[in-house]
């Protein structure tokens, strides 16, 4: 599995929000120019982690971006989902074990099970990081 910049500046983007959880809203602009992370390209981030209910937003001259949920209520792994669900191999099932794809060599696939495992602890230990472990 590798992440995408997308993936890693959705991870930044979260942690800066973590920083200011409960105490104000963050404009995309500042998270940007801080980061030096192109505006309307974290503005889609932002997009799809609204989407998946992760984040809110309020426009406006006072408005900005929050976390939806307390910081040690979302891990690593609902943030990098929202964008990729995909295993380390294209022959074995997602990371979430909800997408099955099939390959022609499935049944006399020798490797099939070890990547499975080794797919499983990544989920696994995506889901043991909370942003407020950041």
């Amino acid at each position: 599995m590798k992440l995408s910049w997308g993936e890693d500046y959705a991870v930044i983007l979260m942690s800066k929000l973590t920083d200011n959880y409960q105490k104000r809203l963050i404009p995309l602009s500042e998270i940007a120019k801080e980061y030096k992370i192109s505006y309307p390209f974290l503005k889609q981030l932002a997009r799809i982690l609204k989407k998946e209910g992760l984040i809110e937003s309020k426009e406006g001259i006072t408005g900005g971006y929050k976390l939806s949920r307390q910081p040690s209520k979302i891990t690593l792994w609902n943030v990098v989902s929202s964008f990729e669900k995909k295993g380390l191999t294209n022959c074995c099932r997602s990371l979430d074990g909800k997408h099955t794809l099939s390959c022609p060599k499935e049944l006399f696939c020798r490797t099939k099970t070890t990547w499975q495992k080794i797919n499983q602890e990544i989920l696994v230990k995506l889901n043991s990081v909370t942003l407020d472990q950041l």
